[in-house]
C-alpha cells in the first residue's frame, strides 16, 4: 500500500543528557496528549547518530536524533488530519527540547505488511 513516511531530525542536543530513550519518552508523552485531544496516534522510531560535515572540525557538536513515523493508511484519519496531528507532536517535542535546529523529510513510500503465521 502507498502511504507516507515522516522523518524529523533534531540537531545540537547534548548526547550526555539526551538519549534515544529520553527522546522516545518525550515523543510518546506528547503523542499520547495529541491522541487524547484529537484521536490520532503518531508513533515513531527514534535513532541517534553523528552528523558528518567536513566543514566542521568538531564532530561531537553534530549529534542528531531522528524520529521516523509512517502513516498507516487503513486508519480512519486522512493524510491532512494525520499531518495536522504530526505537526502538533513535532512542535511540542521541539519546544520541550529547547527549540533545537530541526529538519523534516516527508516522502511517499510503499508499505508491505506481512502478517504473523
Amino acid at each position: 500500500m502507498e502511504t507516507e513516511k515522516y522523518e524529523i531530525t533534531f540537531w545540537g542536543l547534548d548526547p550526555q543528557y539526551y538519549t534515544r530513550a529520553t527522546i522516545g519518552d518525550i515523543w510518546n508523552l506528547v503523542a499520547e496528549k495529541v491522541y487524547d485531544e484529537i484521536g490520532i496516534i503518531i508513533v515513531g522510531e527514534v535513532y541517534d547518530a553523528y552528523f558528518v560535515d567536513p566543514s566542521n572540525d568538531r564532530l561531537s557538536e553534530q549529534y542528531v536524533f531522528t524520529v521516523k513515523s509512517i502513516r498507516i493508511i487503513h486508519e480512519n484519519e486522512s493524510e491532512f488530519e494525520y499531518w495536522q496531528a504530526y505537526v502538533e507532536v513535532a512542535k511540542e517535542v521541539k519546544y520541550i527540547l529547547g527549540n533545537p535546529r530541526t529538519g523534516l523529510i516527508t516522502e511517499k513510500v510503499t508499505l508491505n505488511v506481512f502478517e504473523q503465521i
